[in-house]
């Protein structure tokens, strides 16, 4: 099981904030990585520097690719900006198109402009031309200035304990849950819309209930307390919200397997620290297995991974239904 929020290196944000302070920009310049929320915020923090908003019309080109042919991306690039420090030729969403004729074209851009691509891989023979930036997923010390940042803006009043728990229960951190920035920035917004001057567990609690980690943390928290009735009803409010089953009941088993694994290793010695190393997982997922595991025997905890297994391949082959599959599911657990 894989995790952001290790840090190995200084994210490359900030590295782009360094160079745009200091404009170290050659004439191309490449944002390429998951997360798209932050090539578009570099996209406009590059468009605000270099850009008059006098002559935007004119100085900032968006090349739509499903037209554009490369002598059109190329005389764009040529063409001198009006008021503007730099003109900004900028490619969104590319897929590889014209790569040999752009990095032959890189050799001999004008100074005046900034040829700017954002892709979610980089092309090697753009990459090697280029202001290379990879905007992957962000540690946890930037993810917690980013949600900060927001509620300070909205002034709102919140604890460091409440962001902690904020970013651990929205899955950010979880390499298996599809939850981005711009999943995030939309929590936030309905956090701050449904809070009061203070930011409560409570809000945290309602404003990302919809997302699928923190619904299969309630799900089973609820279904090792016994609580069957109210099992069904989230896993009916989970399904109804839109969530595709396949990747509930992926979920489910994720964390059912990091159950088991857990509570094997817990009851071999280990500390909840070492746990967390062997398994690669955050300290926070290892801890909550190991609260759910509690009222399981680790052969209980086989018993119900094989029962979800076995699930997995009846939904999967047509033989059960995926909502009756799952309900049968939480009744074998």
């Amino acid at each position: 099981m894989a995790f952001y929020g290790k840090q190995k290196k200084e994210h490359d944000f900030r590295r782009f904030q360094r160079d745009l302070k200091e404009d170290k920009f050659g004439e191309l310049v490449l944002f390429c990585g998951e997360e798209e929320y932050l090539s578009s915020w570099a996209c406009e923090m590059l468009i605000e520097k270099y850009i008059n908003p006098v002559t935007k019309a004119l100085d900032l080109d968006v090349i739509n690719l499903e037209l554009a042919q490369p002598d059109d991306i190329i005389t764009s690039c040529e063409t001198s900006p009006m008021l503007s420090e730099r003109k900004i030729v900028l490619l969104k969403h590319y897929n590889g198109e014209f790569a040999s004729e752009l990095a032959d074209y890189a050799k001999d851009m004008p100074s005046t402009v900034l040829l700017v691509i954002t892709c979610k891989e980089a092309d090697k023979r753009l990459a090697e031309k280029a202001s290379l930036y990879e905007f992957g997923p962000l540690y946890r010390e930037e993810l917690e200035g980013f949600v900060s940042k927001r509620f300070k803006a909205a002034d709102k009043n919140v604890s460091r304990g409440i962001i902690t728990t904020l970013i651990n229960e929205s899955g950010y951190l979880n390499k298996d849950i599809d939850y981005n920035l711009y999943n995030l920035q939309g929590d936030l917004k309905k956090i701050i819309a449904l809070s009061g001057d203070e930011i409560t567990l409570d809000d945290i609690r309602s404003g990302i209930s919809d997302n699928l980690e923190h619904g299969v943390f309630t799900l089973l928290d609820v279904i090792s307390g016994n609580r069957k009735d109210k099992a069904f009803d989230l896993l009916h409010q989970l399904l109804l919200s839109g969530t595709d089953r396949f990747k509930l009941l992926a979920s489910v088993i994720s964390q059912l397997e990091l159950m088991l694994q857990a509570k094997e290793m817990s009851e071999g010695g280990l500390r909840i620290g070492e746990i967390k190393k062997a398994l690669k997982a955050h300290e926070y997922r290892v801890q909550k297995a190991l609260d759910f595991a509690r009222s399981y025997s680790i052969s209980d905890l086989k018993r119900i991974l094989s029962v979800a297994y076995t699930t997995d391949t009846r939904i999967k082959s047509g033989l059960l239904e995926g909502q009756l599959a799952l309900e049968m599911l939480i009744a074998e657990i």
